[in-house]
């Protein structure tokens, strides 16, 4: 009886370390599990954010082709281009009732991807005409900026604004 009292012992003894052992494997290989989802999470979350940046580079990029279109074409003179923008606005001035006292291109300055070309102005105006006057202004299908706005009086109610508006051109690539 001792002998089998002794075998049952040791089984028992070695049944415990086994599942001991197998019980220290599970809790190993659980904890791998679960750095495993974890990874899985912040890979996902990674990709999220991949996507967004992706979607707002596409938008960035939508809205740099949107200006180019709005900009004068590297192809064009500057010249041309000036001209361009003088007689729009003198057209818009005629329009409008507003007098263009005088009208001057300035020297084309070059910005990087693109070039400002800058054209004065001296005009009167009562201030309804004005208002008509900028916004037909801005209809034009180009980018166009006031870079310098003074306004004075004349007689009366008329008023007189010097101001310099800006075309943009896009720059011949290298």
């Amino acid at each position: 009886m001792n002998k089998h009292f002794l075998m049952l012992l040791i089984s028992i003894t070695l049944y415990v370390g086994y599942t001991t052992d197998l019980e220290q494997k599970v809790k190993q290989l659980s904890n791998q599990l679960m750095l495993i989802n974890v990874k899985i999470y912040q890979n996902n979350q990674l990709l999220k954010y991949k996507e967004k940046i992706l979607k707002q580079i596409k938008e960035k990029l939508k809205i740099a082709k949107t200006n180019e279109k709005k900009m004068f074409s590297a192809k064009i003179n500057d010249s041309i281009a000036l001209g361009k923008i003088q007689g729009f606005t003198k057209e818009i001035a005629k329009k409008t009732g507003v007098e263009v006292v005088v009208s001057n291109w300035g020297e084309p300055v070059s910005k990087g991807k693109y070039k400002k070309l800058p054209v004065s102005f001296t005009i009167r105006a009562y201030p309804q005409q004005l208002t008509l006057f900028f916004d037909q202004l801005y209809s034009y299908d180009k980018f166009l900026k006031i870079d310098t706005l003074t306004i004075g009086k004349f007689r009366k109610e008329k008023l007189v604004l010097s101001f310099t508006i800006a075309g943009y051109k896009l720059e011949k690539k290298n």
